[in-house]
């Protein structure tokens, strides 16, 4: 998936680093959650045992977000949760790149390829209600608040969907 500025590849076992760098930010952690990557043996057992597993449903799964100079930014994609009904938009970005509309051009190609061009009629995502600019951008590529709901570890989470208009 390409567009003029970012496009999305699959991650890999070399990928340890980046998963290091993203889960280990404080923005990471508080608007997502700690996941117990701290350092390059964790996030090797992380990527190895949660996120390459993810590929082997229907192609899902989060994936590095490559900017226009090759650089990693973050990672987003679709994710199927065993606590969701449907397919999640997950999604996030190394600090450093924030504001250049890198999250924004990522979820529309993740929705493109892996939504619009699918089967599937809805599509969920998940944010803190504190996680103002993720819910600016939810509700700028189309998603509609529906919720609020207990997360998996107690926390409350704002729960919008998309769905897929008819033609």
């Amino acid at each position: 998936m390409e567009d003029n500025s970012v496009r999305l590849e699959c991650l890999t076992e070399d990928d340890a680093q980046i998963v290091l760098d993203l889960y280990s930010q404080p923005d990471w952690v508080r608007f997502i959650g700690d996941r117990g990557v701290s350092d390059l043996t964790s996030a090797e057992q992380y990527l190895k045992d949660n996120l390459l597993p993810l590929y082997q449903t229907k192609g899902l799964g989060l994936k590095k977000i490559i900017n226009q100079n090759e650089l990693v930014v973050g990672l987003a994609g679709l994710v199927k949760r065993p606590t969701l009904s449907v397919p999640d938009l997950g999604y996030g970005l190394l600090s450093s790149f924030y504001g250049h509309g890198y999250a924004r051009m990522a979820c529309e190609l993740a929705l493109q390829q892996n939504f619009y061009q699918s089967d599937l009629n809805e599509v969920a995502a998940i944010v803190t209600p504190d996680n103002a600019r993720s819910k600016l951008l939810l509700e700028k590529l189309g998603f509609k608040w529906q919720f609020l709901q207990k997360g998996p570890q107690g926390e409350w989470l704002d729960f919008y969907l998309l769905k897929k208009t008819k033609a």
